[in-house]
């Protein structure tokens, strides 16, 4: 008869508590800590696709409006734009900044701030690359 001694896998980590310095102003100005949790580095990321994807998305929504102000449909052609700026990052950005998060939370790694900001920067960049090559269209 063997007795087993090893605990179950829990999502939920024994011990104390952690008490986190995480702050979303540190992670706009880049002076945060070095992030090592899940929840965090995830948000951070996501965070900084949200700024980029949104600027891109709302300088093309502007450009559309004063391209076409005297057309008659002008507001329904500048809406997809304006959709656009939300659901990217909420639907890609979510799953992508998650892959990222959980490769740096499952390798026990920290990370900075400034690189979820190169991460985020650089999702909005692979976006745009896929828009305009048009590889979407050929799968």
């Amino acid at each position: 008869m063997s007795t087993d001694t090893s605990t179950p896998f829990s999502f939920f980590p024994s011990g104390p508590a952690r008490t986190s310095n995480y702050s979303l102003w540190s992670v706009l100005t880049l002076s945060g800590d070095k992030m090592n949790v899940f929840w965090e580095i995830w948000l951070s990321i996501l965070i900084w696709m949200l700024i980029s994807y949104t600027f891109v998305h709302l300088m093309a929504g502007v450009l559309s409006l004063i391209m076409l102000r005297r057309h008659s449909w002008m507001p329904f052609l500048t809406m997809p734009f304006l959709v656009m700026f939300l659901v990217g990052p909420v639907t890609l950005g979510a799953i992508t900044s998650a892959t990222i998060a959980l490769t740096y939370t499952t390798a026990s790694s920290v990370i900075a701030c400034w690189l979820c900001a190169v991460y985020g920067v650089t999702q909005t960049i692979a976006v745009l690359l896929v828009s305009f090559s048009h590889l979407l269209a050929t799968l």
